[in-house]
């Protein structure tokens, strides 16, 4: 409710500043959308006078960056950067999810990060790199079992209609650099209930990867399709996709349930499949693509149908 005005009812949206014990000035956004009810987003600024747009910044994963531009330092000048160890890092993002009481909530995914200007024009060039940290994103552990990190944040919608409401993920993504915690992206909080354990059973492993053989081909008949007749921005189709698996992951996912309400679901067993693609659009010259959190195909572990992480179903 707005303090000020409590007639107007409840507000979509609140900006604004705080400055913190140490000194430090953090410009703080509290919204509630479609898709993500309660978001929460914290960014602390080094020029507090600037214009928000000078202080506007996002972070790239630094593995996929280094791939893509012989102008992103090297390793050893990037941890000179940030100043700190990982480890280190992770104590000061830990002890924030410590001060937010958030019950069970554990790093999953962790990653070097550098920071890029908004705004700039074409390829991103060295005089846009703003600096580097770490990026830490958690995820609940029930009992022993992680809900999976992937970059897809959910709430996507299909564009056909039906039922289904937008909702993305929980989410909690916390960076870190040399002057500590830098940025804080809290989303859509959980409220974990008991768990339904009746008639639970999960295939064979054998039998998914049946299935997962069978699916990612399915899936990559549309890279094929030429679509340049559609009077839309399509390129020329690839000529050979390839994927390399490197690490398969069991773990839970929230799973749009229309049964229950438009804002419940189910924790349910998935595995994901991660590694590269390399795709050739010439025969020769192949070009590999590589998100580390990114799943290229999600499997429902008790029935083996597919997932869309997007959708959420």
């Amino acid at each position: 409710m707005d303090p000020w005005a409590p007639e107007q009812g409840t507000i979509q949206q609140i900006n604004s500043f705080v400055e913190t014990e140490d000194g430090s000035c953090y410009r703080y956004n509290i919204a509630k959308t479609d898709a993500f009810p309660m978001k929460v987003w914290a960014k602390r600024l080094d020029n507090p006078d600037a214009l928000a747009e000078e202080n506007a910044v996002i972070w790239s994963a630094y593995d996929s960056m280094k791939r893509l531009y012989a102008w992103v330092p090297e390793t050893a000048a990037l941890s000179g950067e940030i100043g700190m160890t990982k480890a280190e890092a992770q104590r000061l993002a830990d002890a924030v999810v410590d001060r937010l009481n958030l019950p069970d909530m554990q790093v999953y995914s962790s990653e070097a990060v550098i920071g890029l200007r908004l705004g700039y024009s074409g390829a991103p060039q060295k005089k846009d790199m703003t600096g580097a940290g770490y990026a830490f994103h958690y995820t609940r552990n029930l009992d022993g079992v992680p809900i999976t990190y992937t970059v897809a944040s959910g709430g996507a919608k299909m564009n056909t209609e039906n039922d289904a409401v937008r909702w993305g993920y929980e989410m909690l993504d916390i960076y870190v650099t040399k002057d500590g915690i830098d940025e804080i992206n809290f989303a859509n909080q959980y409220d974990i209930g008991p768990a339904d354990t009746k008639g639970i059973e999960l295939l064979p492993f054998s039998d998914l990867m049946a299935v997962f053989d069978k699916m990612i081909q399915l899936q990559s008949t549309e890279l094929f399709l030429d679509k340049r007749s559609d009077h839309e921005d399509y390129g020329t189709p690839p000529q050979s996709v390839h994927y390399d698996i490197d690490k398969i992951t069991l773990g839970y996912m929230r799973i749009y349930d229309p049964q229950s309400g438009k804002r419940e679901g189910k924790l349910v067993p998935v595995w994901d499949f991660y590694g590269s693609c390399t795709i050739s659009y010439d025969g020769t010259i192949p070009k590999t693509f590589r998100d580390t959190n990114k799943s290229l195909l999600t499997l429902n572990a008790m029935d083996g149908t597919v997932v869309d992480r997007w959708l959420g179903f």
